[in-house]
């Protein structure tokens, strides 16, 4: 906008110019001067005119050429960001099979344990337990913004455990959004292992519950 202003001053600017000339040109006794003075004159104007609307439809198309580049950049990112994903599902699933392969299988507890087993030997991962520490923190401190896009990170990170879903329930239902909860809290119940050593049974009898309560509330709202 700034440019398209300055050529417009520009314009005015040259026609004052031209008319100042034009008149100064009127005062000349000789015709032929006169005619020659008009002649150049109009021949200027004609010149700034077109200079002044060019530059005003360069600067227009320079704005929408603009306006493209950052569009097609921002679809550029979506569209990389989209690829990171899916490479990173693909190398995820690779070494899933890859294991499947060589026989080792992986359980998680609600408590975030993973117990692994490689042939005839079992070995327990703990990595997780912080953060299902966190998750049970968040809760507790009523900080239920936070834990939602904890949850969802976790969800992100370690799709096989579905402890963070009944966390992410719970932050749902407390920010409000009855339908993200009902989807968290049916994700678990339909996931989570019925195996009482998983320590899980507690966890779906409260998530049933809660989901329950949730479906009434809408059919009631």
């Amino acid at each position: 906008m700034n440019e398209i202003l300055q050529q417009i001053i520009t314009i005015v600017i040259g026609l004052v110019c031209t008319m100042i000339l034009a008149f100064a040109s009127h005062r000349s006794k000789s015709l032929w001067v006169r005619v020659l003075f008009w002649i150049c004159l109009a021949f200027s104007l004609c010149i700034i005119i077109w200079s002044g609307v060019s530059n005003i439809q360069s600067s227009g198309k320079l704005e929408v050429l603009e306006q493209d580049m950052t569009s097609t950049t921002s679809t550029v990112a979506k569209i990389k960001s989209d690829l990171t994903e899916k490479e990173q599902t693909i190398r995820e699933l690779e070494e899933k099979a890859k294991q499947a392969a060589q026989g080792v299988t992986a359980t998680y507890y609600l408590n975030g344990t993973i117990r692994k087993t490689y042939g005839s030997e079992v070995r327990a991962d703990k990595h997780l337990v912080p953060t299902y520490n966190r998750m049970v923190e968040l809760q507790n401190d009523k900080n239920f913004g936070e834990l939602a896009v904890f949850c969802e990170e976790q969800i992100k990170k370690n799709p096989e455990w579905v402890t963070p879903h009944v966390f992410l329930g719970v932050a749902a239902a407390n920010l409000g959004d009855i339908a993200k909860a009902c989807r968290a809290y049916q994700h678990f119940l339909d996931n989570a292992p019925s195996e009482p050593s998983y320590g899980y049974s507690k966890a779906r009898i409260q998530a049933n519950q809660l989901l329950t309560k949730l479906k009434n509330q809408r059919k009631d709202g």
